[in-house]
């Protein structure tokens, strides 16, 4: 048994180290995404009346990556939930399983939210 102390005031008992690094990560890519939507949303241009009409490729990739993005981040809570499950607490080899996964879907979700920032350079490139 581990006792795991965040430091912003709260403690948690974890099974062992690994389990208390997989939920530090989750706690500080949760705290990186508050951080995001804290953040104050860009003053919109406003646009001709054509161009607001115009559909393009780029508007149709990126309203794919938010439904892909909330997929990926779905997929993390269910590998979180996973991982924190009392049952696999003590069986090494199942635990070090999911925390395996959990770390490949938290990847895919950094990845989604890089592709997002990168397509929405384009598009501000663009315009």
């Amino acid at each position: 048994m581990l006792l795991g102390l965040s430091g912003h005031g709260t403690a948690a008992v974890y099974a062992d180290y690994a389990q208390w690094e997989a939920d530090f990560l989750e706690q500080e890519r949760q705290a990186a995404h508050r951080a995001r939507a804290d953040r104050p949303a860009k003053p919109v241009r406003p646009r001709a009346a054509a161009a607001a009409k115009k559909f393009t490729y780029r508007n149709s990739a990126r309203d794919g990556m938010e439904a892909a993005i909330l997929t990926a981040e779905g997929r993390l809570a269910e590998c979180q939930a996973a991982l924190n499950d009392p049952a696999v607490a003590s069986d090494g080899d199942e635990l070090s399983r999911r925390l395996a996964a959990a770390q490949e879907a938290e990847a895919a979700v950094e990845a989604l939210y890089a592709r997002w920032a990168e397509l929405g350079a384009k598009v501000e490139e663009a315009e």
